[in-house]
């Protein structure tokens, strides 16, 4: 604290200098760290703290672009550890169009004739 005293003690400083150093002054020693709320998840610091998206699916009939998505779905998967009983939610998430209508048919069908949820 001493320092940033000194800074703005200097003859030699401009009226810019002063108010940069006003502001260290004000922001530094006195303010708390940041609260975590309590139960809340903390992020290790590895390779999966950056966001990788799952590409979106609309159910055309191309098999090269299905075959695509499903080589990198799964290198998706691979990279971010994603448990067996949460990947097919997670995929579910990204269709659209005529995907996202056969997935609802599919799970209404499903309830319907009393069978389990997809669970994989």
């Amino acid at each position: 604290m001493k320092q940033k005293q000194k800074v703005l003690e200097s003859p030699t400083t401009s009226v810019h200098d002063d108010e940069e150093a006003s502001n260290l002054v004000s922001s530094s020693s006195e303010e708390e760290p940041p609260k975590r709320i309590r139960g809340a998840r903390r992020t290790p610091n590895n390779s999966n703290d950056f966001k990788v998206k799952i590409p979106e699916f609309e159910g055309k009939l191309d098999p090269n672009e299905f075959l695509e998505r499903l080589r990198t779905v799964d290198r998706v998967f691979d990279h971010k550890d994603i448990p067996d009983d949460k990947k097919m939610k997670l995929v579910a998430l990204r269709f659209r169009g005529y995907a996202s209508v056969w997935w609802t048919n599919l799970c209404a069908k499903r309830t319907r004739n009393r069978k389990g949820k997809i669970r994989t």
